[in-house]
């Protein structure tokens, strides 16, 4: 990249105003599922990431548990005595959800197990496990990390649109078998939405963020004139795949487009540029030795030139400014970074580490967690 022009980018960031701050956002949850017997990922995956890079004066975390079997896991939560209580940086609560009457018939566990169907089947039913005033549900995944710190950006730019990121390609365009013989994951959306093939798919990033409402209005879009579960029945017995993320982020980008803010990786121009316009992801299904990368390109934010670089060997350098950009910090699914196509990459990283500067002068707290988890 011309440096000359990386520094008028980097002038230009510096001096801009304060972004948006989560003290401006609405009533905000995070919901992961889980049960007695996976409650292990919330200890070894999620909590750690969570204490490391989720803002803890901002957001609770809501565990859906099944009615069932995890009465017991329940109480602890609520009555602040469990194990999640002490490991969380955020207000946790839990609540049981209860199996729908003809569960063996929605829950055929064609594609996976029964139990993946519940899950599926639970995302859609999300505004019915959160309190009344909540606005926005962020779906988290127990075994996804958070690999950089949340800003109020990485969630909406303006305080009402939420930001979506998806991706397009051939594998995801229709429900014919691709070359490697893996069934496409558009069936079970053409069948929810009654679309041939779907525009892109929507599992790559997390936590994926809803406006609340948006899970009633889908299930009617959905159901039509019948009865949401036993359409959700024949989802789950596609020929093929379906997920639930691909369903909704296909239905919000048809029919609720202007109330989120979408990022779609596509070089085809089936996306209007303005949804394709890279962002930046904190959080995935990764391996936990891109657990500090955040904490690298924290503590180098704040402090400028620190001796941590061999603690630190994911960090790129552009020529004498040394600007970070932490080789996990991506801004799609994979690991190609899109400077080929476009230049507001850039623009983006720029953006999300002049918020990270703000927020750390404001939250120096969370600069001494990296110290402390770099050995430093």
């Amino acid at each position: 990249m011309d440096m000359n022009l990386f520094g008028l980018f980097l002038v230009f960031f510096c001096c801009q105003a304060s972004a948006i701050q989560f003290s401006a956002f609405p009533r905000t949850v995070l919901l992961t599922r889980t049960t007695t017997h996976h409650v292990e990922e919330l200890r070894n995956v999620l909590f750690p990431s969570m204490q490391l890079y989720w803002p803890a004066d901002f957001g609770e975390l809501v565990i859906a548990l099944d009615a069932e079997s995890d009465v017991n896991l329940a109480n602890e939560i609520n009555a602040n005595t469990s194990w999640i209580n002490a490991q969380s940086p955020i207000p946790v609560s839990a609540v049981l959800e209860q199996l729908p009457s003809d569960y063996k018939h929605v829950f055929p566990g064609l594609m996976r197990t029964s139990g993946y169907d519940r899950q599926q089947w639970s995302n859609f039913y999300c505004e019915k496990l959160v309190h009344l005033d909540v606005k926005w549900v962020g779906i988290i995944d127990t075994d996804t990390e958070f690999f950089a710190p949340v800003v109020p950006s990485t969630i909406s730019m303006d305080g009402e649109r939420l930001r979506t990121i998806g991706r397009r390609n051939g594998r995801v365009l229709s429900g014919r078998k691709v070359g490697d013989g893996t069934q496409a994951w558009s069936r079970g959306t053409e069948m929810a939405l009654n679309t041939t093939g779907q525009l892109a798919t929507f599992m790559i990033n997390f936590p994926v963020w809803y406006h609340k409402d948006t899970f009633y209005k889908a299930r009617q879009h959905i159901a039509q004139h019948e009865d949401f579960d036993s359409v959700f029945s024949r989802i789950a017995r596609v020929e093929g795949f379906y997920s639930q993320f691909n369903i909704l982020g296909n239905y919000i980008y048809l029919f609720e487009h202007d109330r989120y803010d979408f990022h779609i990786q596509c070089n085809d121009g089936a996306v209007d540029p303005r949804d394709a316009v890279p962002a930046v992801r904190v959080a995935r299904h990764t391996p936990r030795e891109h657990l500090l990368t955040g904490c690298c390109l924290s503590i180098l934010m704040q402090d400028g030139e620190l001796n941590v670089e061999e603690k630190c060997d994911g960090l790129a350098y552009y020529g004498d400014m040394k600007y970070y950009y932490p080789a996990q910090l991506q801004y799609y699914g994979d690991d190609q970074l899109w400077t080929d196509i476009y230049d507001s990459p850039f623009d983006t990283l720029f953006r999300y580490q002049q918020e990270l500067r703000e927020q750390l002068i404001a939250h120096p707290h969370r600069k001494d967690k990296c110290y402390a988890a770099l050995g430093l």
